[in-house]
């Protein structure tokens, strides 16, 4: 069982340059076709300074850092529930950005077995300006046996 005092706990905050051929990996593996986030003059032709990120692709960084390993997740028993985003700005390949998660709840779901914890992000690009707030609810799976 992961405690539910955890709510309200700012995890540790971690920085990410965002790496053109990342974007370019990312945007093959969930069949963004549009030349912007392959071709960096596509990119530059439509008023990018480099490729832009996808959408979601900040989740991605994100759940790299397994930073609720700190409140006892582990990643391999984590299922994605929902994500939401609100940008501010786009972020591109070059950016460094900084990722501050804060654990929102905990709770139990189906009789114990699952734990949902939603969790939300300020992501800021590295002169401060906001680049978007992340919303996601995880749902972690227990052992089997244990409740």
């Amino acid at each position: 069982m992961i405690d539910p005092a955890y709510a309200g706990t700012h995890l540790p905050r971690f920085t990410v340059d965002v790496e053109r051929g990342r974007i370019q990996r990312f945007a093959s593996a969930v069949g963004a076709a549009d030349e912007i986030f392959h071709d960096v003059a596509a990119a530059r032709a439509a008023g990018h300074p480099d490729l832009p990120v996808p959408p979601t692709y900040l989740f991605c960084l994100e759940l790299e850092r397994e930073g609720l390993a700190g409140i006892g997740v582990s990643l391999d028993r984590v299922l994605h529930v929902e994500q939401g985003f609100e940008y501010h700005e786009l972020a591109h390949a070059g950016d460094r950005i900084t990722f501050a998660p804060v654990v929102v709840s905990i709770r139990s779901h189906r009789r114990g077995r699952l734990e949902l914890i939603t969790t939300d992000t300020a992501v800021t690009r590295a002169d401060g300006a906001a680049v978007a707030d992340l919303h996601q609810v995880l749902a972690v799976r227990h052992a089997e046996g244990t409740p």
